[in-house]
């Protein structure tokens, strides 16, 4: 299972999500819908890593990530980093 709980996340000092709650069981599918600019690639981004956040809880499976991700809260990779092509 996967569990956060409010989940915030600025870009260029523009708040883009704001406490956002997300509880997904295991074995569930997810779809996230809604209109372009509504934050759902900078949730993703954020739940990976490539984003900074702040959360009061992010578990997966029961390990607080938070804690067992050194550097949470810090992009792995710049957020202007560009995939070379292949």
């Amino acid at each position: 299972m996967l569990r956060v709980e409010r989940l915030s996340c600025a870009r260029e000092g523009f708040p883009v999500l704001h406490a956002v709650d997300l509880e997904v069981k295991s074995g569930e599918l997810v779809a996230l819908v809604g209109p372009c600019g509504a934050g759902k690639s900078t949730l993703l981004r954020c739940l990976s890593r490539l984003a900074p956040a702040d959360a009061e809880q992010l578990e997966l499976e029961g390990a607080d990530l938070r804690t067992s991700w050194s550097g949470w809260g810090s992009p792995t990779c710049p957020s202007d980093r560009r995939r070379s092509p292949t």
